[in-house]
């Protein structure tokens, strides 16, 4: 009975100190190099998820796009038929452009993720990782600047005119660009949804071995 305990007590804490390596990894996984040797693994659960998750983001760009071409129709209308000063038109303009550049570059990150965690090709993400996090910010500030832009632009005007209408949709479009894609920052664990289980397991560019991360 002794020598049954014992080995149950070592094998608990060598599944514990696997445990423990294991989730030092999934750390430094976002900070992996481009020539790190580990092997590429597919992840289906996680790629399934992320699959339509990188649909919902591709929707976002869209509605990002309209709402910064509305934008910019808008703030062209008006100043054609006004003198109004253009630093308001010109900062919701370069506001709506900017929620779509962010909500285009949360897309292709996510692509390439979907990439790696499909068994394609690795996806590097670890260089990018900290411009999705900073971009999401950078979107809400977006889209804050051009709903209030917008705001303006439907006081000043009546609905008969098309600046009215156009910073109207081009307001809406671009809140619903951030909202679906411009705040989706790439996460090395998945998209949300995935099992914890998986997550804690799995990570963009996992390491075959601990030893090569020190």
């Amino acid at each position: 009975m002794g020598e049954d305990g014992g080995g149950r007590v070592v094998r608990v804490r060598a599944a514990a100190g696997q445990h423990q390596h294991s989730l030092l990894d999934v750390r430094r996984i976002w900070r992996r190099r481009r020539n790190d040797p580990g092997p590429l693994v597919a992840q289906p659960a996680i790629a399934a998820r992320a699959r339509r998750h990188a649909q919902m983001i591709k929707v976002g760009v869209v509605f990002a796009l309209v709402g910064a071409a509305a934008m910019v129709g808008s703030s062209v209308t008006r100043l054609r038929l006004t003198d109004v000063a253009p630093v308001l038109p010109a900062a919701g303009n370069a506001a709506a452009v900017v929620a779509a550049l962010v909500a285009l570059l949360q897309n292709m990150l996510w692509r390439r993720a979907v990439r790696e965690w499909e068994g394609i090709e690795p996806a590097h993400a670890h260089a990018w990782y900290s411009l999705s996090a900073n971009g999401r910010w950078l979107a809400i500030i977006a889209a804050g600047i051009t709903a209030w832009s917008a705001q303006q632009t439907m006081i000043e005007t009546t609905r008969a005119e098309a600046a009215w209408w156009l910073a109207f949709v081009g307001a809406l479009a671009a809140l619903a660009g951030v909202a679906l894609a411009g705040v989706q920052r790439l996460r090395p664990d998945g998209p949300p949804g995935v099992p914890a289980h998986i997550r804690r397991n799995h990570r963009l560019r996992q390491p075959s071995r601990t030893g090569e991360n020190r």
